[in-house]
């Protein structure tokens, strides 16, 4: 059974990263990261908790996805990152749940304009971008 829940600060920082290192380790641009790279304050975008979804499956981790809004921007404009699915359990549907709640979520918060920058995501039935553009 699939379940997504939201990202639970000081317990799932591990869990977060190990996903996203198999999810994403075919990419020749991606090197395994470690939680204190990853959540290093300062490194990459903001890296607030809050948005923050984990997908489990049958009781394992399966997927994360991170969903806000930019800040300073004239127009609101939302932004998904992390959408990353471990190789096991691509094609079993957590890739549609996770993208259908991240946008659901910023579409709640009036957003104008949803940015998916970087993409890394391996999706059997096409080309990841195209996916989401047709949420």
């Amino acid at each position: 059974m699939l379940k997504i829940r939201e990202f639970v600060r000081d317990r799932d920082e591990q869990t977060w990263v190990s996903v996203l290192n198999a999810a994403y380790g075919k990419f020749r641009d991606w090197r395994t990261i470690t939680v204190e790279e990853y959540f290093k304050e300062g490194s990459g975008s903001d890296l607030a908790f809050e948005g923050r979804w984990m997908a489990e499956l049958n009781g394992r981790p399966a997927g994360t996805i991170r969903a806000f809004i930019q800040a300073g921007q004239s127009k609101r404009k939302g932004q998904i990152e992390d959408l990353g699915v471990a190789p096991e359990f691509v094609g079993l549907g957590v890739e549609e749940k996770l993208a259908e709640l991240a946008t659901d979520q910023l579409r709640q918060q009036n957003v104008e304009t949803i940015l998916v920058p970087r993409l890394r995501w391996s999706d059997p039935c096409g080309d990841g971008v195209e996916f989401l553009e047709k949420l």
